[in-house]
Formats: C-alpha cells, structure tokens, sequence
C-alpha cells in the first residue's frame, strides 16, 4: 500500500491540536492557512520531531524578517546532522544490513557489533533528520523542539527515552500516559498505563510482532527499573559505593546502553526468529574475528572503518561536550577567520568521507518507513 509521506507524523500533529483545543489549552486556529501550515510545514513532515501548536501556531503569526544570526546558527545545525548522517549512519548501515539481512551465516563478534552498530546508526540517522529540520526552520526563524539530548549518556531507561525522540515521548506522555490516569490511581495502574504507552509505541512503529516485543521490553525495563530502585540504593549503601561517584555513572551508563541494545535487536530483526537466534549466539566465544580479517569482510574495508571511527569519537566527543555549553556559542564567539576556515574544512570533510552513489541510494532515512 502506497502510503503519503510523513502520515504517521502529522497525524499525530493532528491529534495534538484536537486535544489542545479541547483541552482548552490554545483556540481553534480560525485560518485554513496556518492550520495547514502547522500541518504540513516542510521541514518536520517526513520524519518529525512532532510539532507542538501551543509553541508553533504563535510562531507562523509572528511577522519574519531576515535574521544573519538564526541563518548561521541553523546552517550549522544542518551541517551537523547532515555529518551524522552521510559520514556515520550511512556508514554503520552497510555494515549492519550485511549481517542482519543474513543473521544464520554469523555467531559472536559480528553479531555483537552489527546490534551496537544499529542502535548507533539509528542514534544518527534518525537525530540526523531532527537536526536538519531544527537547522532549515532555523534559517527561516522557527524554533522547533530539540528531538534528541544525548541518549548514550542516560543512566536509565527512563532517562533514555526522556532524551530518545522526545517530540514523541512527550506526545505519548501528555496525550495518552497522563489520560489513562498516569501515576495518579497507585503504583499498579501507573505501571499498567506506562506498558500500554510502550505497547502503544511499539505498534506506531509498525503492526510486526517484533516492534511489539520492542516496545514491551522497554515497558518492562521502565517498570523494572522503579520497582527495584530501593533495593539498587540499598545495595550501594551496604556497598558503600558512591552513587554521584565517575565509575558507578559509567557503570549506569553501560547497562542502560546494554539494555537498549538488546531492545533495538527486536526492531532491526527482519522477524522473531532472525531476533533469537541474534540473542543466543551474541555472545559466542570467538574474539579472534576481531583481528583475523573477517570484520573486513562486512562490507567495510579498513580506511572505511577507521574513517567510521574516527567519526564516532567526534560524536561521542560533542555530545559530551553539549551537555555543558552549546557548540554553537563556542564557534560563534571564535576569529571570523578560523570560523570560516572551520566552515570549509567541514564542507570538504562532508564532500570527501560522506557515502555517495550506489551505497547511498540503499540507504534513506530510516523513520521514512514509520
């Protein structure tokens, strides 16, 4: 079935602005024009994030003018997700189609790096479109919300999805957790409500059983986290391991990630069966494939792979940095000269290490499918 594009996203735009007005939070919009708009402006209707009519209605009204500032800002934005798309996602998807359209002819090592690349991947591409749809209605002077807050620095699961796709956690947050009574009715109705929320979720990004498990297991990790949150901080006091201390964080921070990429093998999975056998054989003792030449044999050769590298630790590192400062507020408070010597190397590095041509035609943004 030939579907419109973006029918997931602005329908849930769509459901948002009826519960707004008649939740009496904003009026009903009187201009067919700027309802449409809100609707369908073009740089979230493909892939989100989902627009908000109280933050945006107000911003289509406001009379624009050029503004030097917000087209060097958002450019920058744009640049930024259009790096951890072409450079890093792209990249990471050859890898990962290799060996998930093909699981049986793999045990161990490239199964383990094929799930924490596809979480990556997904990481990228899916902030990748966020950033350049914030950084082109940023040129035009809209602000849209932030979709994405550093996800693999979450000490939770909770914290997880409060920075994973927020425009959508929110939406389900406001116009379905907190409608069905959210925490409001005892513990047991609030981890009932926040299991239908992920089931919910689950089936939004498809009808397959394995997006279902998907969104069940992150309910699940939600609810399991709570429940056993007095026995985690009693463990640490009889411990006596420091809670605010640098190795308990990245300890957190490993298991959450852990844990989320064991979630996101059910979304990758092309079925149920393709997921457990992933599963079961993740761990298989055979480290040696890591030097012996089989990596090289995934679809990336080593320029490509370090390239690739390279590319992670300078994600990692600006995510890291984000959390204190913003990026672009350090950029812009640099030498004009060594700000437009930073804007061409970045063009060039884009223009040379991005995947182009045949890979890329393989490859499109993968919430185009949702």
């Amino acid at each position: 079935m030939i579907l419109p594009v973006g029918i997931s996203f602005y329908t849930f735009q769509s459901l948002g602005y009826i519960a707004d007005v008649y939740g009496e939070k904003i009026n009903a919009e009187r201009s067919l024009s700027l309802y449409g708009l809100f609707i369908l402006f073009f740089p979230y209707i493909a892939s989100g994030p989902i627009g908000r009519a109280p933050s945006l209605i107000p911003q289509f009204k406001a009379e624009k003018k050029f503004c030097y500032e917000d087209v060097k800002e958002g450019a920058m934005i744009f640049a930024w997700g259009l790096f951890k798309k072409i450079v890093i996602a792209d990249r990471l998807a050859i890898l990962v189609n290799t060996v998930f359209n093909d699981v049986y002819s793999f045990r161990g090592i490239p199964l383990l790096i094929s799930s924490i690349g596809f979480l990556v991947q997904l990481y990228c591409d899916f902030s990748a479109y966020s950033d350049m749809a914030v950084g082109s209605a940023k040129i035009l002077g809209f602000d849209l919300i932030i979709n994405f807050k550093a996800p693999f620095l979450s000490k939770s699961i909770g914290e997880f999805w409060r920075r994973w796709h927020i425009s959508l956690s929110s939406w389900f947050r406001d116009y379905l957790y907190i409608p069905l009574g959210g925490s409001r009715k005892g513990k047991l109705k609030k981890y009932r409500n926040q299991i239908i929320v992920f089931l919910v979720s689950g089936l939004w990004h498809g009808a397959g059983l394995t997006f279902v498990i998907w969104g069940l297991l992150n309910g699940i990790y939600i609810v399991l986290g709570e429940i056993l949150m007095p026995v985690k901080v009693a463990l640490c006091n009889v411990l006596k391991i420091d809670r605010d201390s640098l190795g308990h964080r990245l300890f957190q921070i490993f298991i959450t990630f852990s844990l989320a990429t064991l979630a996101f093998i059910f979304f990758r999975a092309n079925s149920i069966e393709d997921a457990l056998y992933v599963i079961k054989y993740i761990f298989y003792p055979n480290l040696w494939l890591i030097t012996d030449g089989t990596l090289l044999n995934l679809g990336l050769d080593l320029a490509e792979i370090t390239i690739l590298l390279c590319s992670l630790i300078l994600l990692a590192f600006v995510d890291i940095l984000s959390q204190k400062t913003s990026i672009t507020k350090i950029i812009n408070r640099q030498n004009p000269l060594y700000r437009w010597l930073l804007y061409v190397l970045a063009a060039l590095f884009l223009l040379v290490f991005g995947i182009y041509g045949d890979a890329a035609k393989e490859v499109n943004f993968l919430y185009f499918q949702f």
